[in-house]
């Protein structure tokens, strides 16, 4: 199971991409119940997107063992959306390890 300091730099990496990449799209992701704001974003807006899969997989992508994108492409990764699809989320997503 996942830490929450670990997942919680996960987050902290992306928040650097984002600073990085001047991107700030109004979504609020939650990774596992793992939530997390980006741009002016909090979880009660319209643009949402959860994303699930098993803990032992979020580990490992924490740990750099296995990448995001690859288990976003080998469809590892449920998505639930709330309002648009936003392909600038998915693109920092990518940046979610430590």
């Amino acid at each position: 199971m996942p830490t929450s300091d670990l997942v919680a730099a996960g987050f902290a990496n992306m928040r650097r991409a984002q600073e990085r990449l001047e991107c700030w799209p109004d979504c609020a992701i939650r990774v596992n119940e793992h939530p997390y704001y980006m741009g002016d974003a909090d979880m009660g807006t319209s643009n949402e997107l959860r994303c699930t899969m098993p803990d032992e997989l979020l580990v490992k992508i924490m740990k750099r063992e296995a990448h995001w994108n690859n288990c976003e492409l080998a469809c590892l990764v449920r998505f639930h959306r709330f309002g648009p699809y936003l392909p600038d989320v998915h693109t920092l997503l990518s940046f979610f390890h430590t």
